[in-house]
């Protein structure tokens, strides 16, 4: 149509998802089509689509401003990145179809309302599920059926291609002649005119009843007949109105109104009188259906304000929901409210994907809730049952549509039934935010575990590590003693190399023993639970320094510190790491008397705490190994220790997610900094 109808050369392609049998079809047809017409394939006038309206956006972004193409027309694979296409157009005062005509595939009910009404491809839904059922039918019965069955699709001629609607084309478009009883005449051919006007209704879905078509013709030419168009016009309104009810369509009777002006005028011939009696009844007609449609659309509105606001309601509900049952009692509760009778939420066995055996979690029927007799509150049953039977409707007809549930393209969770509600639109989008929750419920499920399996862990390990400790302790405690017995009972007797051998062997069981204390001491800090709690560090301090009492004496040391804040942490930990700080800070000093100053200050949301010394200072090439376990710069001759002590003090600061390092030069002292987060909402 494009290329024979409009004469376009140019034409630019939105592809679906690379793996969909249907879209790799589509894409198939637009190669075949060009080659038909002599047309060669440019690759740079495809663009990789996945069937979302923001593909259709990026797609003319990506022809226009990174390729810079020029083309005629542009089809889509589907509907919806159609509309975006449009959109992005417009968005570049580029006019649908003047400069670029668009072309869809679906017909969906948005491509009649957009502007301009966007041209599409309709496909027969009815009939391929007529067929199907036929088919199901014919293998049950063990008949041989075909593997596949091509059935025709329907093209939709709107603006966007360049096309005016076909009825405008057809509104004159009959032969006039003169009949001397036109109304007896036009009685001979009242069968055909019901069945015209019924073959519109059914092309458009709908079952329009036999005797109100009767009823509409005969009131119809009643109005011909006489002066009086009420009869006629109330008879239409009460039909109208009745199928407004029952929710169905309405703007494919313009085309009953064409198609009945179109059979009835000829016969009036040249009777101007009779033939603007026949266009007043017509546009009486069209006048009283574009009253109900505004009206509809105004009710529609107003429902769709309410609507949304429900299914907001819903989506919250859902999102605010973080384990499996929570999800499936809020489906159960919330879903009933936009009309879905019936609803079932199933998961497969395996959440990463498809499996023989499904889980039914939740069910309602007739808008209450099915209880499950089952000792978990769930129901297993075969994935190709895709429900078990004893749980749907009975006795009643119902249709259910099946919606799979998975998040992006990671996981496929399993699926939810529906009963089919009047308004299909938003159960697509419920059915990703139901996979959207269920994502991070099944994350926060992990984690629980992870958790779980980390505390039984830690606990394992913090006994293993005292079991260990202890056990390596009284041996060393055994040789210590003993070395101390032997010294003093034949040290008189043995020459000064062997005292200075059993001396060394002493001291490196002493240090052996505080190593195991050290070390029992880190793995307590690393894998235990603190709780967090106010804490004025000036009462923090005054332990810590009761502790080095005896270091600041020898040493002579200063000790000064910035007015201290009340924080929120652990206080034996928080012990624990000023004590090991201000203790290096002390040990490691060089000949001047050594001076250590606390400093604080409060940047936005967290703490920052220094400790500096005057000390013997650090290469920088060290600054992240001191903050190793057992890594140690000096010789114990040098300096003593167990080179856990600064490991101890990041394993301290990251529980109270915080950080710590230091700025230091060799010989002008160090800064050890560490940040604590001011509010317990941090941490």
């Amino acid at each position: 149509h494009l290329i024979k109808d409009h004469n376009y050369k140019r034409i630019a392609f939105i592809r679906g998802p690379i793996n969909h049998p249907e879209a790799n079809i589509r894409f198939e047809t637009y190669k075949t089509v060009l080659k038909e017409n002599n047309i060669k394939f440019d690759p740079n006038l495809v663009v990789q689509g996945d069937f979302i309206e923001l593909t259709g956006i990026k797609a003319i972004n990506i022809l226009l401003d990174q390729r810079k193409e020029t083309f005629d027309a542009i089809v889509s694979s589907n509907d919806d990145m159609a509309f975006g296409a449009l959109k992005a157009l417009q968005r570049r005062n580029l006019f649908v179809p003047g400069d670029v005509a668009i072309v869809g595939f679906d017909d969906v009910s948005r491509s009649a309302l957009c502007n301009p009404p966007l041209t599409t491809v309709k496909q027969p839904l009815y009939k391929q599920g007529r067929r199907s059922l036929e088919l199901l039918i014919d293998l049950i019965e063990g008949k041989d059926v075909p593997n596949e069955i091509t059935l025709p699709t329907n093209a939709i001629y709107r603006r966007s291609c360049g096309c005016f609607p076909e009825n405008l084309s057809k509104i004159s478009n009959f032969k006039k002649e003169n009949y001397k009883e036109p109304f007896e005449q036009l009685k001979k051919i009242e069968n055909k005119i019901i069945s015209e006007l019924f073959n519109i209704a059914y092309i458009h879905n709908n079952d329009l009843d036999i005797s109100n078509l009767k009823k509409i013709l005969k009131s119809f030419i009643t109005g011909i007949k006489t002066n009086d168009i009420s009869f006629f016009i109330r008879n239409l309104e009460e039909i109208l109105r009745k199928e407004m009810t029952k929710n169905h369509k309405l703007s494919y009777w313009h085309k009953i109104f064409l198609k009945l002006y179109s059979l009835t005028i000829p016969f009036f011939g040249t009777n101007e009188n009779m033939q603007l009696k026949i266009e007043n009844l017509i546009y009486q007609a069209r006048y009283q259906l574009e009253a109900l449609l505004f009206q509809r659309e105004s009710i529609r509105r107003e429902e769709d304000k309410e609507n949304i606001l429900i299914i907001n309601s819903i989506r919250r509900s859902l999102m605010s929901n973080f384990s499996i049952q929570k999800i499936a009692n809020s489906i159960s509760k919330e879903l009933p409210k936009i009309g879905i009778k019936s609803c079932y939420f199933c998961l497969f066995e395996d959440y990463r994907g498809l499996t023989p055996w499904s889980r039914l979690i939740s069910a309602y029927n007739e808008k209450e809730p099915i209880e499950f007799v089952s000792r978990k509150g769930e129901v297993r049953f075969r994935t190709a049952q895709l429900i078990p039977k004893r749980y749907l409707p009975k006795n009643r007809q119902y249709n259910l549509i099946v919606e799979s549930v998975f998040f992006r393209d990671e996981n496929i969770f399993g699926y939810i039934v529906f009963e089919q509600p009047e308004d299909v639109s938003e159960l697509q989008h419920l059915t990703r935010n139901i996979g959207i929750a269920l994502k991070g419920g099944l994350l926060l499920q992990e984690r629980q575990l992870l958790l779980e399996k980390l505390a039984y862990s830690n606990k394992e390990l913090e006994e293993f590590a005292s079991i260990v400790a202890h056990d390596l302790k009284q041996p060393l405690s055994v040789i210590n003693a003993s070395l101390s017995f032997l010294k003093e009972t034949i040290s008189k007797n043995i020459n000064s190399e062997s005292n200075e051998l059993i001396d060394f062997s002493i001291k490196s069981s002493n240090r052996m023993k505080k190593m195991i204390e050290a070390l029992l001491h880190f793995s307590r800090v690393t894998t235990s639970k603190i709780e967090f709690t106010k804490i004025k560090l000036e009462s923090i301090l005054r332990p810590v320094l009761s502790d080095l009492k005896i270091l600041i004496n020898e040493t002579s040391a200063k000790i000064t510190h910035d007015p201290l804040p009340t924080i929120i942490g652990s206080k034996t930990l928080l012990i624990q790491l000023f004590e090991n700080l201000m203790d290096n800070a002390i040990k490691f000093r060089g000949q001047k008397t050594p001076h250590v100053h606390i400093g604080v200050e409060l940047n936005n949301s967290k703490w920052i705490f220094s400790v500096k010394d005057n000390g013997i200072g650090i290469d920088q090439k060290y600054f992240e190994k001191i903050f190793l376990i057992f890594q140690r710069l000096h010789t114990n001759k040098e300096y003593k220790g167990t080179g856990i002590g600064l490991a101890i003090c990041k394993k301290i600061i990251e529980k109270h997610h915080g950080k710590i390092w230091v700025e230091s030069e060799l010989g002008k002292g160090s800064t050890f900094y560490f940040t604590i987060p001011k509010d317990i909402i941090s941490l």
